[in-house]
């Protein structure tokens, strides 16, 4: 798509105006990620409105701001199915606040990060790890992913025998 330097600078206006946490970013941000924000305007207010639906209590405009390949990355419906996976396997918690503290949740693999807290840490409550510290369970799983991926084509119940 050939656009020119005017509209490029009205779309980033634009784009500001439906974003606005991610103004004081613009200057830094990679120019592959805000041309993907940009191309299509209809578009990119259509998925944060669907986001905004999705995570009523949650500022849609910081979490894109501060990680919007995770919007780039997911469609609409993903993002929805994700939710609702959360919601239903977090009951309790308050799905928004814990997208909002900690947005990479909508990319992991819950129903193995539970297991995985289960397995690592048996005597505690996964979903009260979860809601209280996001952040460290996320990064406890990927220190701890070795021991439960396949290593090399065997996994490990099979290399152990």
């Amino acid at each position: 798509m050939e656009i020119t330097v005017p509209e490029v600078e009205e779309r980033l206006n634009e784009l500001a105006n439906l974003l606005p946490d991610l103004v004081g970013k613009m200057e830094r941000a990679r120019a592959d990620v805000l041309y993907e924000l940009i191309k299509d305007q209809a578009a990119t207010a259509e998925r944060l409105l669907a986001l905004r639906e999705l995570l009523p209590r949650c500022n849609v405009s910081a979490l894109v701001a501060g990680h919007p390949r995770l919007m780039l990355g997911m469609t609409v419906p993903e993002v929805r199915q994700k939710v609702q996976e959360l919601r239903a396997q977090l009951p309790g918690v308050d799905v928004d606040a814990l997208i909002s503290q900690e947005p990479m949740l909508l990319r992991a693999d819950l129903p193995r990060l539970m297991s995985e807290l289960a397995r690592l840490m048996p005597n505690a409550d996964p979903v009260r790890l979860i809601a209280s510290d996001p952040q460290m369970v996320l990064e406890m799983d990927v220190a701890g992913m070795p021991s439960t991926l396949e290593l090399e084509g065997v996994g490990l119940e099979q290399g152990q025998q």
